[in-house]
C-alpha cells in the first residue's frame, strides 16, 4: 500500500471511530487528524472538507457481495428469504457496530449526510425486497391486500 492510501486508510478509520462515538456535529477535523497523528491539512487534501471525509466514510463502507437472499431471490421460500436477511442483517451490525452508530447519527442531525448511501442501500437492497414481495404477492404466496412497503417495514 501507497504511503498516500496508507495516510487516507488511516484517517478513515480514526474518522469512523470518532463519528462512531460523537456524531458529525461533535467531531472537528483537528481532533480526526490530531487522533490520526496526521497533519490537518491532509485530511483536506484528500477528502475536501469535513462532510467529505464523512460522505467517504460512510459510502466506503460496501454491503456484504455475495449476500445469498440478493444473489438470487426466487430460489428462497418466503420464511427463508426473510430468515435470510434478517441473519445477514445482524451479521453485518455484529461486524462493524461503529458503521451502523455512525449512519444512525447522521440520520438524526443530518439525513442528507447519507445521499449516497442510501441511494446504494436503496438499490440493493430495499428495491430488491419489495420486488420480491410484490412477485410473491402477484403468486399468490403473500396476501395482497397490505403494499409490499407496508409488508417491509412491518418485517
Amino acid at each position: 500500500m501507497r504511503n498516500r492510501e496508507k495516510t487516507m486508510a488511516q484517517i478513515r478509520k480514526t474518522a469512523l471511530d470518532l463519528f462512531s462515538q460523537k456524531g458529525f456535529h461533535g467531531v472537528k477535523t483537528s481532533d480526526v487528524a490530531k487522533k490520526a497523528r496526521r497533519n490537518e491539512a491532509l485530511l483536506f487534501r484528500y477528502f475536501g472538507d469535513k462532510r467529505g471525509l464523512l460522505q467517504d466514510v460512510v459510502n466506503g463502507y460496501q454491503l456484504p457481495p455475495n449476500d445469498p437472499p440478493f444473489d438470487d431471490p426466487d430460489q428462497y421460500p418466503v420464511d427463508k428469504f426473510f430468515k435470510a436477511i434478517s441473519v445477514g442483517w445482524f451479521r453485518t451490525y455484529v461486524a462493524r457496530p461503529e458503521y451502523f452508530r455512525v449512519v444512525r447519527y447522521c440520520l438524526l442531525e443530518d439525513p442528507k449526510l447519507l445521499k449516497g448511501y442510501l441511494k446504494h442501500y436503496r438499490e440493493k437492497r430495499i428495491i430488491p425486497i419489495l420486488t420480491y414481495i410484490s412477485q410473491r404477492q402477484e403468486a399468490g404466496e403473500i396476501r395482497d391486500d397490505v403494499s409490499p412497503l407496508t409488508l417491509m417495514i412491518g418485517f
